[in-house]
């Protein structure tokens, strides 16, 4: 990343001048909770999906484990460079990332807004939706003083 924002993080794992981690966990449910049933399982990646998708990319013959759609899922969506799952040539960001990684690209845009921040973001990352960012944005303290 060029010219990194290094946040400084409190006790709880918020950082300063940014939303705090339970805003964004509010921030999550809720965008989860606006999604079909059937979107919300892949919406944002979790750990143990993350771990899974390894799995069948690792085992392309074993159909033991998982259903036929996940794995075709998983085969179609990600590939697995050695190091981390990459979806359309970028790592795929967890769900437990996605907090901190925000407010690095949102921090190294120097607060400019949505857009700004997603253009960074997307520079480094992917399956991070623009609407949990524009959500963030919206609820960034800095950000609301500078309105």
């Amino acid at each position: 990343m060029e010219n990194p924002f290094i946040p400084i993080f409190t006790s709880d794992g918020s950082a300063v001048g940014f939303p705090t981690i339970h805003c964004y966990n509010d921030i999550c449910a809720t965008y989860l909770g606006n999604l079909s049933d059937r979107k919300r399982g892949k919406a944002l990646i979790n750990e143990e999906v993350y771990t899974a998708v390894s799995d069948v990319l690792s085992r392309p013959g074993d159909t033991s484990q998982y259903t036929a759609s996940f794995r075709f899922w998983a085969r179609k969506m990600f590939k697995d460079s050695g190091d981390c799952l990459m979806h359309r040539g970028k790592p795929v960001a967890t769900m437990e990332q996605i907090y901190s990684i925000i407010v690095r690209c949102h921090g190294q845009c120097r607060h400019a807004g949505r857009d700004a921040t997603v253009r960074t973001i997307s520079k480094y990352y992917s399956w991070i939706p623009k609407e949990l960012v524009a959500n963030f944005v919206k609820m960034c303290p800095t950000c609301d003083v500078k309105r």
